[in-house]
């Protein structure tokens, strides 16, 4: 694999997001990757198989067929490239590779849960990167209504075409698609403690009643237990449930890892102390999001500031800009 400087690297991190990787969007990403040499046109087709100058004509919109089968192809290789090149393999990441394969292979329902900014979005994001066909990835809002839930849900399932009419008809759509299937379907419910406790309960429902029909991932902080436990409705989902994970903390290897991204002269004594600083932190949340949002600061200074290392000065500086 060819590495990747640290600027891009780390930019690489915003784009795992299905909701946001429209086909345009990734091109211009690809091409940008082709431009810095990071890839080659041959990477591309070993992935979908698909001919080098096909694909070019593609990514230089100059191809006069239907194109959505190729560019459908080209968002699955972006998504699978950038959670292999980017991804910081934190413990947290690992605990939560491992929930998500175990769920995904028994059709379980699966509860990970953990306080903000210790990185489950983006390995999820990332497994979900590396199982495009198999994985459909939601993160709704509170305000969201069980009509949104469900066309999110089928757009990730990619059956948009099959939505009509009231909610009940939409959730049998989607219940027969999955019945359909001949692999496991796994969804992922991002930021599940922050949607209406109705649509949580009709995950279960999409699941089954005894024997799951795909598995299901519902994703949020320690407010999803309680809600799960307190909520009558949802007594009977948190009775199925059979696996759950509470993310680990960051601890001083995740911190050393992602520093080294980053030329620097931090002795590991002060690495340690920006792990302590970062799990104590509020700001962005605290956790590996906060470090992650530290040291990019503090590149950009070292970079302003014409310096060769982000150094202990630049550190603090670095802080006061959070």
């Amino acid at each position: 694999m060819r590495q990747t400087n640290v600027a891009t690297r780390l930019a690489l991190l915003d784009q795992l997001d299905p909701r946001t990787n429209t086909p345009e969007r990734v091109k211009e990403q690809i091409n940008d990757a082709l431009k810095r040499g990071d890839i080659t046109l041959k990477d591309i087709q070993r992935f979908t198989t698909f001919s080098t100058s096909t694909l070019s004509t593609v990514l230089n919109d100059k191809y006069e067929g239907d194109a959505s089968k190729l560019e459908a192809a080209l968002t699955r290789y972006w998504m699978n490239w950038v959670s292999k090149d980017s991804i910081l393999e934190t413990k947290a990441a690992q605990e939560i590779y491992t929930i998500l394969a175990w769920a995904h292979k028994k059709q379980r329902i699966a509860i990970i849960c953990g306080d903000n900014g210790r990185g489950k979005t983006t390995a999820i994001q990332a497994y979900c990167a590396q199982h495009p066909d198999d994985t459909a990835y939601v993160s709704l809002d509170a305000t969201s209504r069980l009509i949104e839930f469900l066309d999110t849900l089928a757009k990730a399932l990619r059956i948009e075409n099959q939505m009509s009419g009231p909610a009940s008809f939409r959730k049998e759509a989607i219940i027969r698609a999955l019945q359909r299937r001949e692999r496991t379907m796994m969804i992922v419910v991002d930021e599940a403690d922050e949607i209406k406790p109705r649509i949580l309960s009709t995950v279960r429902t999409i699941w089954g009643d005894n024997e799951g029909r795909c598995a299901i991932v519902l994703v949020g902080t320690g407010k999803l237990e309680q809600t799960l436990q307190r909520e009558r409705d949802l007594r009977y989902l948190d009775t199925r449930i059979s696996l759950r994970l509470n993310v680990s903390e960051m601890v001083d290897n995740d911190a050393i890892k992602l520093v080294d991204r980053y030329p620097h002269s931090l002795e590991r004594a002060e690495v340690r102390d920006l792990v302590n600083w970062a799990n104590r932190s509020s700001r962005n949340r605290g956790g590996i999001r906060a470090l992650a949002n530290l040291l990019a600061n503090g590149y950009d200074l070292m970079q302003a500031q014409s310096e060769d290392e982000i150094t202990s000065d630049i550190i603090e500086q670095a802080k006061a800009l959070l």
